[in-house]
C-alpha cells in the first residue's frame, strides 16, 4: 500500500510593515491594470498632460484643474483575464467646481474631488504540464539548504524561513544529505542522473487594490493648472498554488502554497500642467512612494510518497 507522508508550515498574522519577501508577491503591489473611466482606458492612460479626466489623477493631479463644471461619473468594467471573467465599477467620483467669482484674479476655479478607483483584478486562474523534464525541483530543494548542518537542519522548531523548500524536501525524504555525519552541509535530490519527472502546476488568484482619494486642483488663468491628492489604498489578496511531480521511478509529490495578503497604504500625488499653447501641454507629476502596513498569512504543506520504507 502507497505510504504518504504530510508535512505542513504555517505563518499566521505576520504584520509588516515592509513589503513581502517574494518577488512575486511584492510585484503584486506594484502591477496596475489600465481601468477607470472609457476615456482613460480608450487613451490608454495617457493623459498625464491632458487632464480634464477623473482617472487621469492617479498619473497627474493637476488633471482635476482642467475642470470647469461639477461632475459625477461612475464606469463599468468588463474584464476577462487568466480564465475568469469579471463585470464590476472600476471608477466612481464626485468633482465639486468652483468658479472663481473675482473678475480680476487670475485663479479662475478650484475643484474638489472624491473618488474610488480599482487599480489591479487579481481573479485569475490557469495551469501549465510538462512531461520528461531533466530537472526537478528537488534539486532546488538541495541547493536552498547547502551550507545548513544537518543537525541544525534536524532539530525541532527549526526557523529558517528562507530555506523552508529545503527543509520540506529533507522531510518529505526527497533530498539526502551526502554525508550522514551532523556537520555535513551538503544535499542531493533522491533522484538519479537521467531521471526525468512529469511536472504540473495550477494557480488561482483572486482580489483586488483598491485606491481611494481626496484630491484639489486649481486653474490659473487657463494657462497653469496645479492639483494636489492624498490616496488611501486597500489591498485584499490571496494565492493558491499546487505545484506536483511525478518521477519516472512511479514516487513523487505534491507541494499546496497559499499567501493571503491584507493591508493598507497611503501615497500622495503633486501635479502641474502648463499650456503655454492651444495645442501644447506639458505636465509634471510628482508621486511619493506607498507606505503600506500589511497582514501576510502563508501556509504550505508537501505530499510525499518517497516516505522512508523504516
Amino acid at each position: 500500500m502507497k505510504r504518504v507522508f504530510i508535512f505542513s508550515l504555517l505563518c499566521l498574522a505576520c504584520s509588516v510593515n515592509v513589503l513581502y519577501g517574494q518577488d512575486n508577491d511584492r510585484q503584486i503591489l506594484a502591477e496596475q491594470d489600465l481601468l477607470g473611466t472609457a476615456r482613460y482606458t480608450a487613451l490608454s492612460g495617457a493623459m498625464a498632460a491632458v487632464g480634464g479626466d477623473v482617472s487621469a489623477v492617479r498619473d497627474n493631479a493637476a488633471a482635476l484643474g482642467v475642470f470647469l463644471h461639477d461632475e459625477i461619473t461612475v464606469s463599468l468594467n468588463w474584464q476577462t483575464k487568466g480564465g475568469d471573467t469579471r463585470l464590476g465599477a472600476t471608477n466612481a467620483a464626485y468633482l465639486f467646481n468652483h468658479q472663481s467669482k473675482n473678475l480680476e484674479s487670475k485663479v479662475v476655479s478650484n475643484s474638489f474631488m472624491i473618488q474610488y478607483q480599482r487599480l489591479n483584478n487579481f481573479y485569475r486562474r490557469y495551469s501549465l504540464e510538462n512531461s520528461n523534464v531533466p530537472t526537478s525541483q528537488t534539486d532546488y530543494m538541495a541547493q536552498s539548504i547547502s551550507g545548513i548542518t544537518l543537525g541544525a537542519l534536524q532539530e525541532h522548531g527549526w526557523s529558517n524561513h528562507a530555506a523552508w523548500i529545503g527543509k520540506f524536501g529533507y522531510e518529505g525524504y526527497l533530498i539526502d544529505p551526502v554525508d550522514t555525519v551532523s556537520s555535513n552541509a551538503d544535499y542531493r535530490s533522491i533522484l538519479e542522473n537521467g531521471e526525468s519527472v512529469n511536472a504540473m502546476i495550477e494557480v488561482k488568484e483572486r482580489g483586488y487594490l483598491d485606491e481611494y482619494t481626496l484630491g484639489w486642483g486649481m486653474n490659473v488663468n487657463h494657462k497653469w493648472y496645479v492639483g494636489l491628492s492624498l490616496n488611501l489604498r486597500v489591498l485584499d489578496y490571496s494565492k493558491n498554488t499546487y505545484y506536483d511531480e511525478a518521477f519516472s521511478n512511479g514516487k513523487g509529490y505534491g507541494l499546496e502554497t497559499s499567501v493571503d495578503m491584507h493591508g493598507v497604504g497611503f501615497n500622495a500625488n503633486l501635479g502641474a500642467i502648463l499650456k503655454p499653447f492651444d495645442w501644447w501641454r506639458l505636465g509634471l507629476a510628482l508621486q511619493t512612494p506607498t507606505w503600506y502596513n500589511l497582514k501576510v498569512d502563508t501556509y504550505s504543506r508537501l505530499y510525499s510518497d518517497a516516505v522512508n520504507p523504516q
